[in-house]
């Protein structure tokens, strides 16, 4: 068949059609590249195919592939020695993952393994990667953050963070209350990685440590007093 008979028969409008209804980016690439095929081997196979997926959306059955996004950059960076994921992408091959292990384990039972050959042979190409899975799974929160239980390095490590924020915070409001002339405002902020306090400028000499910059103004200094440095280092 040539193009004008393709424009004849309206394909470009019934694939796009068909491509709206595709659940991954891969899946949608594959859909948008399909033509008409003149192989009869090909051509009944493909109609056994779409009987049995027919007959099994029949049975009320769902295959749930969305939130899955493109693999492929990610499956591309892979290929680079040296290079690793951020952690958002490892979220979203864990998404991948799961997904296909759910359909490879799906067509193991003979109940839906015999009535299904084609969709059956599929599945079985799936690699077993469960091992994979249970090693991330996790282990990355939804936002790419890595959650304690990552590694019990990772959780003594951020309890560790967070024991010292407290005493440095202790502290400081220790510090606010003993110099509160030389305070400009009661809070504890953060400058340049460290706790720092704000001092009135026209008084920071009555508290020595490390100036982290002025307001807007020039009426406050940030200053990370000397008695936290070691804690905030």
């Amino acid at each position: 068949m040539d193009q004008r008979s393709f424009a004849a028969l309206e394909l470009e409008s019934l694939i796009e059609m068909l491509a709206r209804c595709v659940q991954t980016p891969p899946g949608k690439r594959r859909v948008l590249a399909l033509r008409p095929s003149t192989d009869k081997n090909e051509i009944l196979h493909a109609l056994d195919m779409t009987t049995e997926c027919v007959n099994y959306l029949a049975k009320g059955e769902r295959v749930s592939l969305g939130g899955i996004t493109d693999p492929e950059p990610s499956l591309a960076k892979l290929q680079i020695e040296g290079l690793r994921l951020e952690p958002l992408q490892i979220v979203e091959l864990e998404r991948l993952i799961s997904a296909g292990i759910d359909l490879r384990e799906r067509f193991k039972d003979p109940m839906d393994r015999d009535p299904f050959p084609n969709l059956s042979e599929i599945a079985a190409q799936i690699p077993d990667l469960r091992p994979l899975l249970k090693t991330i799974r996790g282990k990355i929160l939804p936002d790419g953050a890595l959650d304690d239980s990552a590694s019990p390095e990772l959780r003594s490590i951020r309890r560790q963070i967070t024991e010292s924020r407290f005493r440095i915070r202790r502290r400081l409001e220790s510090l606010l209350q003993a110099e509160e002339q030389a305070v400009q405002d009661e809070i504890i902020t953060f400058r340049n990685d460290r706790f720092v306090i704000p001092i009135r400028t026209d008084r920071r000499s009555q508290v020595p440590g490390v100036v982290h910059g002025l307001s807007s103004s020039g009426q406050t200094t940030f200053i990370e007093p000397l008695s936290i440095i070691d804690q905030n280092n």
